[in-house]
């Protein structure tokens, strides 16, 4: 690897998405939830770049680790994120999915103070009802070589739109890239009630049954162009 290309990767995610963290398997997943009546495509941003990504599943190469691959769970920093150890979700009731080699590490932001109820536990203790918990995150991956960073299958990561097959321009700053994948609301701003359905999505998605209701007084929804709805990310333990 060249040293003017090695940087610290972060890929800044902002939108209602599921992690699914595998052990029994070299990927790290990230599902997308099927919310096109109420958001823009989801989508990369670069550092001069901009790409949309279709329904279907995407593989993000961004180099082997700099050590020995660990198949242990990725390691959570900063706010909490709705875990739960559960049954391998299914990647097909996603309307994408991103597959990335597990990063170094998580960090949670812009946590959300908010109620989790499901009908099969009504005394919900995983996480505990008044948690705040995160909802935008970054994933950190460490000395990457940002001239190998790919998207497969090729697409045309250009904002004029370009037919050809690229790959993302990343400018590291102070050692380190941004590579951002959010999903846009149609309407801004967005409610409560939105950040509530997209949740509800989210979970049905990995088969579960349960509800969010932002708790009074708790942190209010930041409503930005790529923001989250303050809906409640999801790290799934398979």
């Amino acid at each position: 690897m060249s040293d003017d290309t090695v940087a610290n990767l972060h890929i800044f995610l902002s939108g209602p998405f599921v992690f699914r963290d595998d052990k029994d398997d070299d990927y790290f997943r990230i599902l997308i939830p099927d919310l096109l009546d109420s958001h823009f495509k989801p989508g990369f941003t670069a550092s001069d770049d901009a790409v949309e990504l279709e329904n279907g599943i995407w593989i993000l190469d961004v180099g082997k680790p700099p050590r020995a691959y660990s198949r242990d769970p990725v390691t959570v920093v900063g706010s909490k994120f709705d875990e739960f150890k559960h049954p391998r979700p299914a990647s097909s009731n996603a309307y994408a999915v991103i597959k990335v080699r597990r990063p170094d590490y998580i960090q949670g932001m812009a946590p959300n103070s908010s109620m989790i109820a499901s009908p099969e536990d009504p005394r919900p203790k995983d996480p505990p009802a008044t948690t705040p918990l995160a909802t935008k995150a970054v994933l950190v991956f460490q000395n990457v070589d940002l001239a190998k960073v790919k998207l497969f299958p090729q697409i045309a990561w250009n904002s004029e739109g370009s037919s050809v097959p690229t790959y993302p321009e990343l400018t590291p700053i102070d050692g380190v890239a941004v590579l951002n994948l959010g999903m846009q609301p149609k309407e801004t701003p967005v409610t409560d009630d939105h950040a509530r359905m997209a949740y509800r999505n989210m979970a049905r998605m990995v088969g579960r049954d349960r509800y969010m209701q932002p708790c009074s007084g708790g942190i209010q929804t930041e409503h930005a162009k790529y923001n989250d709805c303050g809906a409640i990310l999801m790290l799934v333990h398979v």
